[in-house]
């Protein structure tokens, strides 16, 4: 299951996504749940930390907020490093800084076009639920290890042997 996230300043624009992407995946009987449409980016921080699932995330980048959509996007990224990030905003001029703060963002999507807003929203929601499929197709099994200062992933396919040292 695919948690799907809006965060959204604009009430009108929260609920017409909100709407567009209940809608579908309802059509569309796709493996993801509405969990969070919030004006608030600290809603979407601590339900993440604390629900440890990947997701799909809305995001508009200015959220009349101390903490606006990019930044977001970066602290998301710390949390669920899988998870797609997409950018529903006004502003192209901020687009750069999705490259400054390292977000890898799936998509930007302009909300000024509100002819294809909805086709682009259904597209990212399509490619998420693509791309959950292809990685479940696939069980891969990893290893995790936690060091103080990082944690290191590697799949079990990768391992030749362990060994104990000194």
């Amino acid at each position: 299951m695919i948690d799907v996230f809006i965060c959204e300043d604009q009430k009108e624009q929260r609920e017409k996504i909100a709407r567009y992407v209940s809608n579908y995946i309802m059509i569309e009987n796709l493996d993801m749940q509405l969990v969070l449409t919030t004006a608030n980016p600290e809603e979407i921080l601590g339900y993440i930390n604390e629900s440890n699932r990947s997701g799909l995330y809305f995001l508009d980048i200015d959220l009349k907020h101390q903490m606006n959509g990019i930044t977001l996007g970066a602290e998301i990224r710390k949390i669920d490093p899988i998870g797609d990030i997409v950018f529903i905003t006004t502003h192209t001029e901020l687009t750069f800084l999705n490259f400054i703060y390292k977000v890898a963002a799936m998509d930007y999507i302009i909300k000024d076009d509100v002819d294809s807003l909805q086709s682009k929203i259904v597209s990212c929601l399509n490619v998420t639920n693509e791309r959950k499929q292809v990685t479940n197709k696939t069980p891969n099994k990893k290893f995790v290890q936690r060091i103080p200062d990082k944690i290191i992933i590697v799949n079990y396919d990768d391992i030749m042997f362990f060994e104990s040292s000194p």
